[in-house]
């Protein structure tokens, strides 16, 4: 029963790796959870394991809970089971570069572990992002890629806020950068963890059919594939991140120079 316990105990570890997954564009796990059956199914089957292992080893230290009851007993092979799968989360609070160097004989060991068990599904995702971008802006119709610049441009102001709000304020100018951005693969990167990849492909592919829907010819001629080539061009107006309320708004009136190099 014991085996059991600790089984249930890695299950639910597996399930808190999956929900915690670090994953900024929000990809449904349904388009990755094929790929990462691998290192999921390995995470299982070696922390159970080691989990069972060192519950065996533990059990002269705490002869005290011989006396407990059944159901208190397997509690705790159930907590073994969630508690040790999460060393490489431990690892990555608690190791620093000293420690890290000072036990270089270990450290390399669990943390290839660590990259084929617990971050295999992170490594999955973040693959799985670069080849959506990559299939959207290279395999299909010319007309994609102006309608990332079209969304990105739609976007861009609440996309730099986003981008602030995850700065150190003694850098928060440099979120004004997003509005200088002109490489399309940066540009979908960003709409991906601003919208979420499935609404960002939804407003995308309805923008490819109609990529005057969101700025008039007037405004952004379909044959430009930045605007920016336009405005330079015919317009003497300053750029929307020289704007004076834009950068307020970006910066959410941080008390820093809005005129600062």
């Amino acid at each position: 029963m014991e085996a059991v316990a600790i089984g249930i105990g890695v299950l639910i570890s597996a399930v808190f790796v999956i929900v915690t997954a670090h994953n900024p564009a929000h990809i449904p796990f349904r388009r990755v959870a094929l790929k990462a059956a691998f290192g999921i199914a390995l995470f299982v089957v070696v922390y159970f394991f080691l989990s069972y292992l060192l519950f065996s080893l533990a059990k002269p230290a705490y002869q005290w809970a011989t006396a407990l009851p059944a159901a208190a007993s397997l509690s705790l092979a159930v907590l073994f089971g969630i508690v040790v799968p999460q060393i490489g989360l431990i690892k990555d609070r608690v190791v620093t570069p000293t420690i890290a160097k000072k036990f270089s004989w270990l450290f390399p060991f669990f943390q290839e572990m660590d990259e084929f068990t617990r971050m295999y599904l992170v490594k999955i995702i973040n693959r799985e992002e670069r080849i959506i971008a990559y299939d959207w802006l290279y395999k299909n119709h010319k007309d994609h890629g102006c309608a990332v610049d079209r969304l990105f441009e739609f976007y861009s102001v609440e996309i730099a806020k986003h981008v602030r709000e995850n700065l150190p304020k003694k850098k928060a100018r440099n979120a004004l950068g997003v509005f200088r951005l002109r490489a399309e693969q940066v540009k979908i990167k960003y709409l991906f963890r601003w919208l979420g990849l499935e609404v960002s492909l939804a407003r995308l592919k309805s923008l490819s059919k109609n990529l005057g829907s969101l700025f008039g010819d007037d405004i952004w001629p379909i044959e430009c594939r930045d605007r920016r080539e336009h405005l330079e061009k015919n317009t003497p107006f300053r750029r929307k991140y020289e704007k004076d309320d834009t950068i307020d708004y970006v910066l959410g009136h941080l008390d820093c120079d809005v005129n600062e190099n």
